[in-house]
């Protein structure tokens, strides 16, 4: 005896009642993915806006010990510009937008150190050549 196998005409409409509601639920986590997404890229750009905003300020006020240096030679380090203070021979400052801090530092005229500090105090060595 030969058996046959039927599909009722539900069967049809249910397997595409399935695929909609996965497609759905797929849509729907690609779009959390997406918000995901747009807000660490909105994050991401304000941190370098902020540290851009401090190494603009850096090399504003390294412009001004270059120039200090210009004017009064090797007497400069009793001329230096404000907020600069000497450690063994290197002139070293900080500079501070929000909650990050820049620390920089100066030895014969260049750039030996710049450290990103954050209010968490983690740090991060910043390489000279992205600047």
């Amino acid at each position: 005896m030969k058996r046959t196998f039927r599909i009722g005409p539900g069967a049809p409409s249910l397997m595409l009642i399935v695929v909609i509601l996965c497609l759905t639920a797929l849509s729907a986590l690609m779009l959390t993915d997406a918000r995901n997404d747009l807000a660490l890229s909105r994050r991401a750009a304000a941190v370098a806006q902020g540290v851009a905003e401090l190494q603009e300020q850096a090399e504003t006020d390294y412009m001004a010990l270059m120039e200090t240096v210009a004017e009064y030679g090797e007497a400069y380090t009793d001329h230096l510009p404000e907020g600069m203070t000497l450690d063994d021979g290197d002139v070293v400052w900080q500079v501070t937008v929000d909650s990050r801090t820049l620390n920089c530092r100066v030895r014969d005229g260049q750039w030996i150190e710049r450290t990103l500090s954050t209010d968490i105090g983690a740090e991060l060595d910043m390489p000279f050549d992205i600047f």
